[in-house]
């Protein structure tokens, strides 16, 4: 419920949990993501070091996936 309620906060752009370092990358290349979702009970400590370094420094392709976005209405 709180996941559903933060995608309809105008600033935030929220991905369904992130559980793999490609997870990360998708949510921020294709949906700007802004916040990181991790489950502590399925995720290592090295795998979520590694999925939060990927989500930091992977940019946003913009293009068709900005397009998207944008008729989002927030």
């Amino acid at each position: 419920l709180e996941l559903i309620f933060l995608n309809f906060l105008s600033s935030v752009n929220f991905p369904i949990p992130c559980t793999t370092e490609l997870h990360a990358k998708l949510a921020r290349r294709h949906n700007d993501a802004n916040i990181l979702c991790l489950g502590a009970r399925m995720t290592g400590v090295e795998l979520a070091k590694a999925i939060v370094e990927a989500f930091l420094t992977t940019g946003f392709e913009g293009g068709r996936h900005k397009r998207r976005i944008d008729k989002i209405p927030c």
